[in-house]
């Protein structure tokens, strides 16, 4: 008896699910199509779950024999189970091995006989995202419910987005007074691109146009905000006025200042803004004086990096390394000396093979050895040789006298861990580049 055969007789001998489920996912397709044609047979609970992941089975009549035994277990199945059956159904639209088209339309048909509808209407609000587009395509392919009750369900869902954004489209084609009813209610979502579509189908025909543009100029959806400040435009309103009038306001919000500064087009206020209280604004601003005055990058970088937030400083490093601002490297270690930020002293220390190897050095003796910042140094250690493979820069003077001290190199060779392999390379940049000589 082959391998097949033997496994196809395990099959015959199953009584539960528990003990078919794992020859269901067989490496042979005559197994799993055994195995699937016999969970169907014990049935109970369980049996319908287990075979769900055949529908998409790679070979024909496995994919056959599943769509039969799910058919027919479907009303003997528990609730639990039919909503499982419905999400895997939505699920299975989107696959592309077969066309399941045809079969979906008749697992539909069933599952809006078997399943209750208050049911239904419940798991609109599931926090199982595949649960609630499961029931929303079910009772609008299957116009259980009226579409505007749907709708209005759908589009004050706090869970799922895609089923809100669906909806959000199919209110842009309800007739007059329902649209308009629907489109304000999907004004309130608190998913920015339902907003987003709301508001521009809102700003065509809406009698208050310009109100909802003006409310719409602080959502935190930046497409929200771009659609209203489009219309206004268009209309003779300028949006920039409107923000700078709220920067000018002492008593804004933390939020609504970030936006305002993002879109404001007075470099004086944009400029205020750095001495916030709060990082987010301060780190707006630095962006948004960049955007303003491209030309004052390299006092913007010096700002940014003395700020008192990491990321902030993070955000200086970015301006050096990537956008050419100059700071003189001295300069920058000074900023950063009291600020204990390793990452940040990295960040610019690497743009020069030489003050990089310095820069490990002499923050080495600062930190624990053995320390979180130590394994760091250890790390960029590593990446230093290998740049140095690359790299032919040459250290001046004064750098060679000192990369050639017994302390520093000591130091650098604790970096390495004393590695037989990285040792060599090592010390033949040093002796290469720095007069050093192994004793």
């Amino acid at each position: 008896m082959n391998i097949r055969d033997e496994s196809i007789k395990l099959v015959r001998a199953c009584t539960s699910v528990a003990e078919i489920a794992e020859l269901l996912g067989h490496w042979d397709g005559y197994v799993r199509e055994a195995a699937v044609k016999r969970a169907a047979v014990i049935g109970g609970a369980g049996a319908m779950a287990a075979i769900l992941p055949r529908l998409n089975d790679w070979v024909p009549q496995v994919r056959d024999a599943a769509r039969s035994a799910v058919l027919a277990l479907l009303p003997l199945a528990s609730s639990d189970e039919q909503l499982g059956c419905m999400a895997c159904i939505w699920r299975l639209r989107r696959f592309s091995r077969w066309n399941h088209e045809e079969w979906i339309a008749r697992a539909r048909v069933e599952l809006a006989r078997v399943l209750d509808l208050g049911l239904l209407l419940s798991t609109l609000n599931s926090t199982d995202p595949l649960l609630a587009r499961g029931s929303f395509q079910l009772l609008l392919e299957g116009q259980l419910v009226p579409l505007s009750e749907l709708l209005e369900i759908a589009l004050a869902s706090r869970v799922d987005v895609v089923m809100a954004v669906q909806a959000a489209h199919l209110a842009l084609g309800a007739p007059g007074d329902e649209r308009d009813r629907l489109l304000r209610r999907a004004l309130g979502s608190r998913f920015g691109t339902v907003r987003a579509v709301a508001l521009r189908g809102l700003l065509e025909h809406a009698p208050d146009a310009v109100a909802l543009a003006r409310n719409a100029l602080l959502d935190v959806q930046g497409a929200v905000r771009s659609f209203a400040q489009y219309y206004l435009r268009q209309h003779g309103q300028e949006p920039a006025a409107f923000y700078c009038d709220l920067l000018r306001n002492a008593g804004a919000g933390r939020r609504e200042v970030c936006i305002a500064i993002a879109a404001c087009s007075d470099l004086a206020l944009v400029r205020a803004r750095i001495a916030s209280h709060f990082p987010s604004v301060r780190s707006t601003a630095y962006t948004a004086w960049l955007r303003l005055a491209p030309n004052e990058k390299d006092d913007i970088a010096r700002h940014a990096l003395s700020d008192d937030s990491r990321a902030n400083r993070a955000l200086a490093c970015r301006m050096i390394t990537r956008l050419g601002a100059y700071v003189p490297f001295e300069v920058a270690m000074e900023i950063l000396r009291d600020r204990k930020d390793l990452p940040a002293v990295l960040a610019l220390a690497r743009q020069r093979k030489w003050d990089w190897l310095e820069t490990l050095v002499r923050e080495a003796w600062r930190v624990d050895e053995g320390g979180i910042e130590w394994k760091l140094l250890e790390h960029s250690m590593r990446d230093w040789l290998n740049h140095a493979r690359r790299a032919y820069e040459r250290p001046n003077d004064a750098q060679k006298a000192r990369l050639a001290k017994p302390t520093m190199v000591g130091t650098m060779e604790r970096l390495l861990e004393r590695s037989e392999t990285s040792m060599p390379m090592l010390h033949y940049e040093l002796e290469k580049y720095c007069n050093w000589t192994k004793t």
